[in-house]
């Protein structure tokens, strides 16, 4: 039985993505791929966290969101473990976003060299494992998530704005989750 919900949330850049995910249930958990574009301006009280080195922290200090700063595509499967071990206090995860995230396998499979045909298959295979992985934690047998949020950078496609990833992960993202939602700005 699914207990919460998985979401991937599309849209131009400082349209209020990173700040709607800050509304999940805290204490919430934050992937920042981005260099912390996002997570410097939301309002919750924040700690950071290395899950290569150190044990989730104790929600008892204070905090709300629990920041980590993906620099590589391991930091994020590294979370993702911890997750798993439901040896952890978060009710809520952020990817943010998907878009750096799949450049950060981009940089781990070919480094500064361009990236080959195979490469391509090998990238697909891993982000939408990771995705249906984080996905999945809502049906975590001893410590279900409640929200699992995924943001992505958008692009127009054909007069219409769509989740942009390359290849054919921009195809089969919007079908591994939940709901699916384009946030934009509308001058009122």
């Amino acid at each position: 039985m699914t207990t919460g919900f998985s979401f991937l949330v599309h849209g131009k850049s400082k349209t209020g993505k990173s700040t709607l995910s800050d509304t999940g249930p805290a204490p919430r958990l934050v992937l920042d791929a981005e260099g912390g574009n996002g997570t410097t301006w939301t309002p919750s009280k924040k700690t950071t966290w290395d899950p290569n080195t150190e044990s989730p922290p104790d929600p008892a200090r204070g905090w709300e969101t629990c920041v980590v700063n993906v620099r590589k595509f391991m930091d994020v499967q590294r979370s993702y473990e911890w997750l798993n071990s439901g040896q952890h206090p978060f009710r809520a995860v952020t990817l943010d976003s998907v878009s750096e995230t799949q450049q950060r396998g981009v940089d781990e499979i070919a480094g500064t060299n361009q990236m080959q045909t195979q490469n391509w298959g090998e990238l697909l295979r891993r982000i939408s494992k990771l995705i249906r992985d984080f996905r999945d934690l809502v049906n975590h047998p001893t410590n279900p998530l409640d929200v699992v949020t995924f943001i992505a950078m958008t692009r127009e496609v054909g007069g219409m704005q769509q989740p942009y990833v390359q290849g054919q992960l921009a195809t089969i993202l919007p079908y591994q989750v939940d709901v699916v939602g384009y946030l934009q700005q509308v001058p009122d």
